[in-house]
């Protein structure tokens, strides 16, 4: 399923051009801004797929060792609770 925003400002901005009447100074930037969008879409993607073939993932035989400790303030009004 696709993003419905994406190209959003785009779409937008083709629709102003379309159905709306700015005026020539805010058509033209816009015009400008749709052309270097269209260039840019031509010219790289977005992002770019990893292409290295045979890396191998090194994972660890242990468990990490995550400390989760809290401060002694709050282990001391926890028990005074309690």
């Amino acid at each position: 399923m696709s993003n419905p925003y994406n190209n959003l400002d785009t779409r937008l901005i083709e629709l102003v051009l379309k159905y709306d009447d700015p005026d020539p100074k805010e058509r033209k930037v816009m015009q400008q801004y749709l052309d270097t969008q269209k260039k840019l879409a031509k010219t790289k993607p977005f992002f770019k797929p990893n292409t290295k073939l045979g890396k191998k993932i090194v994972r660890s035989k242990q468990p990490m060792q995550i400390d989760i400790s809290l401060p002694t303030e709050l282990t001391k009004l926890l028990k005074e609770d309690q």
